[in-house]
C-alpha cells in the first residue's frame, strides 16, 4: 500500500505520539516500582522481593507496549508494518524520557518517599491509638490465666 508524504508525516506525528503516551505510562510503572522499593527497603528480603515485583512490572509493561503498537499499526496503517512507525515510537518515548520523564521522575521519587513516610507515620499512629485496647485486652487474658492457676493450685492442694 503506497502512502502519500503527506500521510507519512501524519503517521510520524502520531508514532511520536504514541512513544510520548508510552513514556507516560512507562512512568506509572516507574513510580509503582519505587513505591515498592520505599516499602521492600526495610525488608530482610529487600532484593529478592523487589526484583519479582519489577520483573513482574517490566513484562506487563512490555506486553501493553506490545499491545499498543500493535493496535496503533493496524488501526493508521491497516495492519502494514513499517518500520519508522515503531521508530519514531521509540524515538518519541526517549524523548518523553529525557524531557519531560527526568523532571517527572524526579518529583516521582520525592512523591514515593514521602506517601512511605506517611503510611508509616499513619501505621504507628493507629498502632499507638490501639496500644491501650491492647493492653486491656491483654490483661484481661493475664487476670483470667492467673485466676485459672491459683483455682487450680488450690484444687490440686485439696486432693
Amino acid at each position: 500500500m503506497f502512502l502519500s508524504p503527506a500521510e507519512q508525516g501524519i503517521l510520524v506525528l502520531y508514532s511520536l505520539c504514541i512513544g510520548i503516551i508510552t513514556g507516560f505510562i512507562f512512568e506509572i510503572f516507574r513510580f509503582t516500582a519505587a513505591v515498592l522499593l520505599c516499602i521492600s527497603a526495610n525488608s530482610k528480603k529487600k532484593s529478592s522481593v523487589y526484583s519479582v515485583f519489577r520483573f513482574i512490572l517490566d513484562v506487563l509493561f512490555s506486553l501493553i507496549y506490545t499491545v499498543i503498537a500493535v493496535i496503533f499499526i493496524y488501526g493508521a496503517n491497516n495492519g502494514s508494518v513499517r518500520y519508522f512507525i515503531l521508530l519514531f515510537a521509540v524515538l518519541g518515548f526517549v524523548l518523553y524520557l529525557v524531557t519531560a520523564g527526568k523532571l517527572i521522575s524526579h518529583i516521582e521519587n520525592k512523591l514515593s518517599r514521602f506517601l512511605y513516610a506517611a503510611a508509616v507515620y499513619s501505621f504507628h499512629k493507629i498502632v499507638s491509638l490501639l496500644e491501650p485496647a491492647k493492653a486491656a485486652i491483654t490483661g484481661l487474658k493475664i487476670k483470667k490465666y492467673v485466676r485459672k492457676r491459683i483455682s487450680e493450685n488450690i484444687r490440686n492442694k485439696r486432693k
